[in-house]
C-alpha cells in the first residue's frame, strides 16, 4: 500500500508539475513577450481621416486593420493572442478596420454575442477566468471613439466564429444586439461600399456570411471569400483571389498558413495589384506559419519589422497582427501619396521647410521637451524620458503662428510665434503641457539639419 502511494504522489507531482510547465508555456510566456512586441507609438492618428475627400469610396483609401481585433486578453494566448492592445487603443493609434470574430453563448439565461479566436474565448482582463468580452463591450469603445473623432469611420468586418446557431439565428442576434445598443444611432447598414462622406461618424457593418435571415441592407455589406488556410506545399495557386460580389469585385489575401518569407512575398504582391476605384482588396499581412498550432507573435515579429522598414508599400485595406501607432501611420501615409494635402492646409514656415525637431531650451521631463512637425501636417510632442505620454495632432498657420491642434486623448491647443529658426511658446490661450511648465516666450530650438 506504501509503495502504491509513493507511486501515486510521484504521478501526482509530475503531473503537477507538468500543468505548471504548461501554463507558463500558454499564458505567462506569451506575455511577457508581447511586451517587446508594442514599439513606442511615434504620431497615433485619431483623426487622419480628417483631411481626405468626402467623395473618395472606402474602397479608395489606404486603411489599417487589426486582425482578430479583440484578441488581445485571451484564453491560450500562446497559440490565439493577435493583439496586444485593446480595440480602443487600436483605434486612437488610427485602425479603421476591425476583424471582428463572434459567437452565441448562453449568459444568465439568454443568448449573448461574444468574441472568439477558434473555440477560445476572448477575455475582458488579463486573467484566464476573466470575463468573456461581449459585442456590446467593443460597439460602446467604437461608439465612444466616434463620438470624440467624428470625422472617422470604422469597418466592423463580422465573422461568425464559434457556435451551434444557424446563420439566420446568428444574423437575427446580432441585428437585435445593434437595435438594443447605445450606439444604434451610429450605424451605417447597407449593402454597397459608402463614400467617406457618408461613413463619418459611423460604424460600418460589414459580413462574412450569406444573409440568410433576409435583412436586407441591414444585414450590413457582403465581404466574404474562400478560406484561404491552404499551404504552398498543397498545390494550390499562392497569391491574392479575387471573387465577384453584387456591386464590386473584391480582391484578398489571408494566406494564413504560410511560413514569414512566403507570407511576405503574397502580402507585397497583393499591395501591387491593379484595380478599379470600386474594388475592395483586404491584404492580410498575419499568419500563424504552417504548424497545426501556431504563435502568431513570432511571425508578426517579423513581418511587422519588414512593414516598419518601409520594404513594402500598403495599398487597399492592410490587416496585422500586433498592431501600434508606427505600423498604422505606414499605412496612413501611403493616402498622403495618393491623395495630398491642400498646401494651404500644411504649409511649412522656414523653420520647418522639412520635418523638424525643436526642443525646449530648458530641462523637459527627465529628458529633452521635443516637438516634431512634420511636412504632412501631422506633429508629435514628447515632454521627456520619465514621460510615458506622447502627444499629437494637427498642425497649422494661422496669421503667421503654429498652432498645434493636439487629437491624441485631450482637447488642447499650443500657439507658437516664429522668431528667425526658433518657434516661441505663446501661453496666452495655449493649453498647458503635461509634467512640465511651459513660459510665455520660451523658446523651442531647432535640434539639428531637418530630416532627410
Amino acid at each position: 500500500m506504501k509503495k502504491l502511494w509513493k507511486i501515486l504522489r510521484t504521478l501526482f507531482l509530475v503531473l503537477l508539475t507538468f500543468a505548471v510547465v504548461l501554463a507558463c508555456v500558454l499564458e505567462i510566456y506569451p506575455m511577457l513577450a508581447d511586451t517587446a512586441a508594442s514599439d513606442r507609438p511615434v504620431v497615433p492618428s485619431a483623426d487622419w481621416m480628417a483631411s481626405l475627400d468626402d467623395s473618395l469610396l472606402l474602397s479608395e483609401i489606404s486603411i489599417p486593420g487589426v486582425h482578430d481585433a479583440a484578441a488581445n486578453e485571451t484564453q491560450l494566448r500562446l497559440i490565439t493572442k493577435c493583439q496586444d492592445r485593446s480595440i480602443d487603443g487600436l483605434l486612437l493609434d488610427g485602425f479603421r478596420y476591425l476583424d471582428v470574430r463572434l459567437g452565441a453563448e448562453e449568459i444568465d439565461g439568454r443568448k449573448e454575442l461574444t468574441f472568439y479566436h477558434g473555440f477560445l474565448h476572448c477575455l475582458k482582463d488579463i486573467w484566464p477566468w476573466s470575463d468573456h468580452l461581449s459585442f456590446g463591450d467593443a460597439a460602446e469603445d467604437c461608439a465612444d471613439f466616434l463620438r470624440r473623432h467624428p470625422n472617422e469611420t470604422i469597418l466592423f468586418v463580422v465573422k461568425q466564429e464559434h457556435g451551434g446557431e444557424s446563420v439566420s439565428e446568428f444574423e437575427r442576434l446580432l441585428d437585435e444586439s445593434i437595435k438594443g445598443s447605445t450606439s444604434s444611432d451610429l450605424w451605417l447598414l447597407t449593402d454597397t461600399i459608402p463614400t467617406l462622406g457618408e461613413a463619418r461618424g459611423k460604424i460600418v457593418l460589414f459580413r462574412r456570411y450569406l444573409d440568410e435571415a433576409g435583412l436586407g441592407r441591414r444585414s450590413g455589406i457582403y465581404i466574404d471569400w474562400t478560406d484561404q488556410g491552404n499551404r504552398p506545399k498543397e498545390g494550390n495557386t499562392p497569391g491574392t483571389a479575387a471573387e465577384d460580389k453584387d456591386t464590386f469585385r473584391l480582391y484578398v489575401q489571408d494566406r494564413f498558413c504560410y511560413d514569414a518569407d512566403t507570407k511576405w512575398q503574397v502580402f507585397t504582391d497583393a499591395a501591387a495589384v491593379s484595380r478599379e476605384p470600386g474594388d475592395v482588396l483586404i491584404n492580410f499581412l498575419s499568419t500563424k506559419g504552417t504548424a497545426p498550432y501556431g504563435y502568431p507573435y513570432h511571425f508578426a515579429k517579423d513581418l511587422n519589422t519588414r512593414l516598419g522598414q518601409g520594404d513594402a508599400e500598403p495599398s487597399g485595406w492592410t490587416v496585422i497582427d500586433f498592431g501600434n501607432a508606427n505600423l498604422a501611420d505606414i499605412i496612413i501615409r501611403s493616402n498622403v501619396k495618393a491623395q495630398p494635402v491642400e498646401a494651404a492646409e500644411t504649409a511649412v514656415p522656414d523653420p520647418a521647410s522639412r520635418d523638424r525637431v525643436f526642443v525646449w531650451e530648458k530641462e523637459g521631463f527627465g529628458g529633452d521637451f521635443t516637438i516634431m512637425l512634420n511636412d504632412d501636417g501631422t506633429y508629435m510632442y514628447y515632454v521627456g524620458a520619465l514621460s510615458s505620454y506622447i502627444g499629437s495632432g494637427r498642425w497649422s498657420l494661422q496669421e503667421g503662428k503654429v498652432v498645434l491642434t493636439e487629437t491624441s486623448g485631450y482637447d488642447n491647443v499650443f500657439y507658437f510665434a516664429i522668431k528667425g529658426d526658433d518657434l516661441v511658446f505663446i501661453k496666452e490661450g495655449s493649453s498647458e503641457f503635461m509634467y512640465v511648465t511651459v513660459e510665455d516666450g520660451d523658446r523651442f530650438l531647432p535640434a539639428g539639419e531637418p530630416a532627410a
